[in-house]
C-alpha cells in the first residue's frame, strides 16, 4: 500500500496490508508475523490517517471501525511474596534507595510518580498510613502500610535539607 496518496486510501487497502503482512515471516525468528505485530501496524495505519484528517489533508478517516485481529492472550506470572522479597533485596544490595522504593511501590500499589513525590509529611507510621495527595484522578488517597512497608521506610536516610521520601544523599535531590 505504500504507493498510494492519502487520499486514495481506503479501508479495502488496510485489509490488503493485514492479509499480506500475516504472509510474511518475521525475520529475526524465522516464525510467521504474530496477530499482535500485524494490529501494531495497522494502529500506526490509523494514527497516520487520524493526523492526516487533523491537518485537513484528507476528508474522512478511512479506517474508522476497522477492526484488529483476535490476540490470544497469555496468563502473566505473578511474583509470590517470596519472590517479590528477594527482588527488592537485591535490588536493595545494589541500591538501597532504589530497593526500598521498589519495595515500597510493591506493597502499597503506588504509582511510580506517586512514590517520586512521597513526602515525609504525607507517611503516619503511627497510624500505619500514607496520604497520596493527588492521585491519578486529582482525588486524596490514603495507603495501608504493611509491617514490611514500614521496616522500607525506616531504612531510609531523612535528609534535613529535603521533604521528600525519595532523595539522592549525594544530591539531596528527590
Amino acid at each position: 500500500v505504500g504507493d498510494l496518496t492519502l487520499r486514495e486510501f481506503t479501508s479495502a487497502h488496510a485489509a490488503y496490508f493485514e492479509k499480506e503482512r500475516a504472509k510474511g515471516l518475521n525475520p529475526r525468528t524465522g516464525k510467521p508475523i504474530s496477530k499482535a505485530t500485524i494490529n501494531r501496524g495497522l494502529a500506526v495505519l490509523s494514527h497516520m490517517l487520524t493526523f492526516a484528517l487533523k491537518k485537513r489533508l484528507i476528508g474522512a478517516h478511512p479506517m474508522t471501525r476497522y477492526g484488529r485481529l483476535r490476540e490470544n492472550e497469555k496468563a502473566l506470572r505473578v511474583l509470590t511474596l517470596e519472590d517479590e522479597r528477594r527482588l527488592v533485596q537485591k535490588v536493595m544490595d545494589e541500591n538501597l534507595i532504589i530497593g526500598c522504593y521498589v519495595g515500597l511501590l510493591g506493597e502499597t500499589g503506588l504509582r511510580k510518580s506517586e512514590g517520586l513525590r512521597l513526602k515525609w509529611d504525607y507517611v503516619d507510621t503511627a497510624r500505619r498510613t500514607l496520604t497520596v495527595e493527588a492521585s491519578k484522578n486529582g482525588k486524596t488517597r490514603h495507603v495501608p502500610l504493611s509491617d514490611y512497608a514500614l521496616e522500607l521506610l525506616g531504612k531510609l536516610p531523612r535528609i534535613e535539607e529535603c521533604s521528600f521520601v525519595f532523595v539522592w544523599p549525594e544530591t539531596k535531590q528527590a
